[in-house]
This record gives structure tokens, C-alpha cells and sequence, in this order.
């Protein structure tokens, strides 16, 4: 499991610390305020709960606890917004439909390892 390096998704193994500062990364209960983008600090960090303290939007200092969440891969593609800081090895642009600005086909060209 370790040697696997899928496209679009964190590398397989995740070390929280205490006090640190973590993005969250898909929606989980917006009504509570776990949406995608919302930033916590992680106060407690087990197997299988993080216990964190919201630090922005209008949930700031509520404390939540995030369960152990089960990642898999649906799809081999991912959007330009998706691809920003990420290195792939392989990377194909579908240009029927038109790109939003010339900084986005810059990110999607980039993102590649190799010139080759």
C-alpha cells in the first residue's frame, strides 16, 4: 500500500500534530461547518477520530470530531483547479471544450514531471 502514488489523492500515510493547522478537504456536515476549505487545528489525534477546533467561517472555535474517513479512487481524472500542487506523470488535456483563461492551461501543462 505504501508504494502507491495515485493521482489526485495524499500520499497513503497522514501524521497529524498537535496544535498544527489542517485544510479540510471534502464536505462532511456543512451545516456544522466541516465544508471543503474550512481550516482547523488539530487538538487530538487518534486511530480513528481527529478532534479539532474550527478557525474559520461563522463555526470558528466550535470543537469537532472527524471520523476515520475511507479513500478511494473513483476516477482517474481531475479538474485544473484540482491538479494545483500536484506532480503527476502522466497528464492528458481534453481541449474540445473551451478553457476558462490561458492561466488555467498553464496550470494543466505544468503539472507534469518530465518535458517528455
Amino acid at each position: 500500500m505504501n508504494s502507491l502514488d495515485p493521482s489526485g489523492l495524499s500520499l497513503f500515510r497522514l501524521r497529524l500534530k498537535v496544535r498544527y493547522p489542517v485544510i479540510l478537504l471534502r464536505n462532511i456536515t456543512p451545516k456544522d461547518g466541516l465544508r471543503n476549505g474550512t481550516r482547523l487545528m488539530v487538538v487530538r489525534s487518534s486511530l480513528r477520530l481527529i478532534e479539532s477546533n474550527i478557525l474559520t467561517g461563522c463555526k470558528a472555535g466550535n470543537l469537532v470530531f472527524i471520523p476515520r474517513i475511507s479513500l478511494t479512487l473513483t476516477s482517474d481524472a481531475m479538474t485544473i483547479n484540482k491538479s494545483q500542487d500536484q506532480s503527476v506523470k502522466f497528464v492528458g488535456i481534453d481541449l474540445t471544450t473551451s478553457i476558462f483563461s490561458h492561466g488555467q492551461l498553464y496550470v494543466a501543462l505544468s503539472r507534469y514531471t518530465s518535458p517528455k
